[in-house]
């Protein structure tokens, strides 16, 4: 009764199986989760160089550039403040151009809305670095998606 043929209800063995990859140690996960978030929340803040006179693209870029081909959290959140920063960029040269071609008098508009941008600057890449910290991606408002 004993035959060679293998059954018809039982797999044909052809050696052990190979033995699947160990999984990451916690900590390392954790740790690298950890560092996307941070560089994501550099993206946002990097914005603030303005603060010290450099446009807020160049700090938006330095981080953005450093990780967006390591983690799409970290390319996703770059792009998203690099679109704030240059829309605030667009809106404050037409803002100026609206000035100039008034000969100063669209300068009463132009000046206390930059001062409201200036703030909302400030404001909306303090949020969007926390909520890159907690993992989300943060949108920000009137923004024009020029980088995709």
């Amino acid at each position: 009764m004993s035959s060679d043929a293998p059954s018809p209800h039982l797999p044909a063995l052809r050696g052990p199986a190979p033995e699947p990859p160990p999984p990451e140690p916690f900590e390392r996960r954790a740790a690298e989760q950890g560092d996307t978030r941070t560089l994501a929340a550099f993206c946002h803040l990097g914005g603030l160089v303005w603060l010290v006179g450099l446009p807020g693209v160049v700090g938006v870029l330095v981080p953005w550039l450093c990780g967006r081909d390591r983690s799409a959290f970290v390319d996703e959140n770059g792009r998203e403040a690099l679109n704030f920063h240059l829309s605030l960029l667009v809106y404050e040269l037409l803002l100026g151009a609206l000035a100039f071609v008034t000969c100063g008098l669209g300068a009463l508009v132009a000046v206390p809305l930059v001062l409201v941008m200036t703030v909302a600057a400030l404001v909306c890449s303090v949020l969007g670095a926390l909520e890159a910290s907690n993992g989300r991606t943060y949108r920000y408002p009137l923004t024009l998606r020029l980088v995709r």
